[in-house]
């Protein structure tokens, strides 16, 4: 989006603009608590697994999972086995 368009793009970019600058001086509450992660609710990220979401927005479930709120994580693997890991890895990769 441009900020030399019209109507209501233009307004929409000055908004934009105003909401940032208010977020960057700290005149704006953060919503989420600090969060650096989200997914729907409908959503199952594997990510997410065995770990506290600090709130919920909406439709958004929200996570502090940077180095000042590391959480510990269980990592569990989508794959049968080493072999389909693998598989998958070189699917990926060609």
């Amino acid at each position: 989006m441009s900020r030399y368009a019209g109507g209501r793009a233009g307004r929409q970019f000055r908004q934009a603009l105003q909401i940032a600058a208010e977020v960057m001086t700290g005149d704006l509450a953060d919503p989420t608590g600090g969060a650096d992660h989200h997914h729907r609710d409908d959503v199952s990220s594997a990510w997410a697994v065995g770990r506290k979401p600090i709130r919920t927005i909406g439709r958004h479930v929200v996570y502090r999972l940077g180095r000042a709120g590391q959480q510990p994580c269980v990592i569990t693997s989508p794959f049968k086995d080493k072999a389909e890991l693998n598989y998958t890895s070189t699917l990926i990769a060609s």
